[in-house]
């Protein structure tokens, strides 16, 4: 008798020890969900249509904490238009990650369907830069790869530490 006493008695340790592992992992900074997206500055949509000479837009301005991670969503096309981004900024004030699609168009994609890309930034270290976004339209004879620059878009990056 003594043997199944100890053994429920274990049994009913483990079974609290179990209860109790998640709420002491949460307590640890442990947890299964997933980080957030970093904090969007900017997004830009296509323009659907391109002047004759490039327009340079006011600059967008963004302040983002030395050590976190911000992002630039820009908008995709069917046709000819897409953002480009020709300058990243300093190096030493910011750094790119990397970039991804904001959703998908399924399996297999629909005719038409466009998903945005969200480019991810470093705020390294404190200063001011300026990080260039250019939408391109296709169809300009003469001009290399047969393009043009439509809308330049200057985002103004300080990093405060």
């Amino acid at each position: 008798m003594r043997k199944a006493s100890l053994a429920v008695l274990g049994g009913l340790r483990a079974a609290a020890f179990a209860a109790a592992l998640p709420a002491a992992l949460l307590a640890a900074g442990c947890s299964s969900t997933s980080p957030a997206a970093p904090r969007a500055v900017a997004s830009l949509r296509v323009t659907n249509g391109y002047p004759l000479h490039p327009v340079t837009l006011q600059p967008k301005l963004a302040r983002v904490p030395a050590g976190s991670t911000f992002s630039v969503t820009v908008g995709t096309s069917d046709g000819p238009e897409a953002w480009e981004l020709t300058s990243a900024g300093h190096p030493a004030i910011v750094a790119k990650q990397g970039s991804a699609p904001v959703g998908s168009c399924g399996s297999p994609p629909k005719a038409g369907c466009t998903v945005p890309r969200r480019y991810t930034f470093l705020a390294k270290a404190a200063g001011t830069t300026t990080m260039v976004w250019t939408e391109y339209a296709a169809g300009c004879p003469g001009q290399p790869a047969h393009r043009c620059a439509a809308v330049i878009q200057p985002i103004k990056v300080t990093v405060t530490s």
